[in-house]
């Protein structure tokens, strides 16, 4: 398959568990494990069988789909593990960084991402808890593209036609309505990243220049006007930042300090232009607290889900 195209979207058998599964044949199985299944507004027990049959809700999901600058989110302190603390108990967040990539690789692995999301229309997400679709999708691209030279490049009306691949495609296995979010790349200190270029004998000078950078963040925002999504103009807010040398720590990627500043605006952004589904996720939870169980009849006090 190369490139987005619905139609020959199709999911992939992989034999990861292959040893797993093999280990666990060999242990003596003396019955059949119980699972809860709820029923008919009922909590009830019944021996693992089909698991289309259980009814469960749905958790909601916030994909992140990027570079290195997504990878480094989804680690201890990045901008997407603050989100998801944020989130805790009320959504399922999913980070796909991938360090060095641009979108012109993003364009042919999308939709091996998507094959999963794509089935929940298959089902009826009542009954089916396999079944899953994002609430909204944050595509954080472009650092890459911007090179100045060198195979990460991607030139510029290139990488803005793609972003509009990436959104029609996504909004063609979900639905027309599927929330986006596009994220300009950041603000290159372009002294500080030759100077790790020169120590770390990583790259050639002169791969990143900021009014390069500039040129394709413009062309991300025009990419979201264009497919009617939101944009986060990460770019201004680090250039216009007093202290911007300390969002960054090699003059490319991000600090503790500009992780937690991206997650502060990335809320902002969300809430200014998808309120309902902020106060849909700050004040509801899967399940009720503890306090609220009912120790004496606890199959009924967990049936009512928040969400």
């Amino acid at each position: 398959m190369t490139g987005l195209d619905a139609s020959t979207c199709r999911l992939q058998r992989f034999s990861v568990y292959s040893v797993s599964l093999a280990k666990i044949s060999q242990a003596p199985i003396n019955r059949k494990p119980k699972v809860w299944e709820l029923s008919g507004g009922a909590c009830r027990s019944s021996s693992m069988g089909d698991v289309s049959a259980l009814r469960v809700r749905r958790v909601p999901q916030l994909i992140f789909f990027g570079d290195s600058l997504t990878h480094a989110g989804g680690k201890a302190d990045g901008w997407c593990q603050h989100i998801a603390a944020r989130f805790s108990g009320a959504a399922d967040v999913v980070v796909r960084g991938f360090p060095g990539y641009n979108t012109r690789h993003a364009t042919h692995i999308l939709p091996h991402l998507c094959a999963g999301w794509s089935r929940a229309s298959e089902h009826h997400l009542d009954s089916h808890p396999l079944a899953q679709t994002p609430d909204v999708v944050t595509l954080f691209w472009g650092a890459n593209d911007a090179a100045t030279e060198g195979e990460q490049r991607v030139p510029l009306g290139a990488y803005e036609q793609n972003l509009l691949k990436m959104c029609a495609y996504l909004r063609s296995v979900q639905s027309p309505g599927l929330k986006l979010i596009l994220v300009t790349p950041p603000w290159v200190d372009q002294e500080m990243w030759d100077s790790f270029c020169k120590a770390e004998h990583a790259c050639p000078s002169g791969l990143r220049r900021a009014s390069n950078t500039a040129a394709y963040a413009a062309a991300c925002t025009n990419a979201a006007n264009l497919a009617g999504a939101a944009c986060l103009d990460l770019f201004s807010i680090f250039e216009s930042h007093p202290n911007r040398s300390e969002l960054l720590s090699d003059g490319l990627h991000m600090t503790a300090m500009g992780q937690r500043l991206l997650a502060e605006k990335w809320f902002e952004c969300v809430k200014e232009n998808y309120s309902e589904l902020v106060e849909r996720l700050s004040t509801c939870t899967l399940y009720p607290s503890w306090r609220d169980l009912d120790s004496a009849h606890l199959e009924k006090s967990l049936d009512h889900l928040l969400l």
